[in-house]
C-alpha cells in the first residue's frame, strides 16, 4: 500500500511501491490513497502555497480520471452531523468542480481518497470534519451523461446504492 502525503511532496523524489520516482511520474489514480487538508496548524508550513500544490494535484487528478473515461460523476453518501443519505446531482468533471466536492464544507477538513475501485466507475473519500471528527465516507461514481439523473430509483442513495453493488458496502 501507497499513501501519498502532500505535505512531502515538494521533495525532488519520492518513494513508491519501493522505488524513487520523481513527482511528474505519478500517476495518482493509481495511488491506494491520498491524504490532503484544506488547513495547517504548522507554522513552519506557508499553507497557501501549500494550498496551490493542492490544487495543482486535484486538477492533474481530475485530467487522469477525464483520461479513464470520467466525463461526469455525482457523489454520495451518509454524510453530516446526522448521517442522512445525500447524493449531488451530476457534475461534468474538472479541477474545479471535484475540488468543490472534496472540500465541500466550509470547515476545516481532512479527506483520504482511494482509488482502489476507480476503474469500477468508483472511488471512495473518506472525509474528517467538526461534524464527523470520526469521518464519513462519500462515495464518487462516473456516470454517462447528465440525462441519466432521470433514471436513477433513489436520487437519494445513488451513490450509496452503487458502492453497495460494487462491493464497496
Amino acid at each position: 500500500m501507497y499513501i501519498f502525503n502532500p505535505k512531502l511532496a515538494h521533495s525532488r523524489y519520492t518513494i513508491y511501491n519501493g522505488v524513487s520516482i520523481t513527482q511528474e511520474e505519478i500517476m495518482y489514480t493509481k495511488l491506494d490513497k491520498i491524504e490532503y487538508s484544506n488547513y495547517s496548524y504548522d507554522e513552519t508550513i506557508d499553507f497557501e502555497v501549500e494550498w496551490d500544490f493542492i490544487i495543482g494535484e486535484i486538477n492533474e487528478i481530475a485530467s487522469e480520471l477525464n483520461g479513464l473515461g470520467w466525463e461526469y460523476f455525482s457523489a454520495g453518501g451518509y454524510t453530516g452531523w446526522n448521517k442522512s443519505a445525500s447524493n449531488t446531482g451530476i457534475y461534468g468533471l474538472n479541477g474545479e468542480t471535484l475540488r468543490e466536492i472534496l472540500f465541500c464544507y466550509d470547515t476545516e477538513m481532512n479527506i483520504v481518497i482511494d482509488f482502489t475501485n476507480v476503474e469500477k466507475g468508483i472511488f471512495e473519500v473518506k472525509m474528517s470534519h467538526h461534524d464527523s471528527p470520526m469521518g464519513e465516507t462519500m462515495y464518487f461514481v462516473r456516470e454517462y451523461d447528465f440525462e441519466s439523473e432521470g433514471e436513477w430509483e433513489n436520487p437519494r442513495e445513488h451513490c450509496i446504492d452503487v458502492a453497495i453493488e460494487k462491493g464497496l458496502r
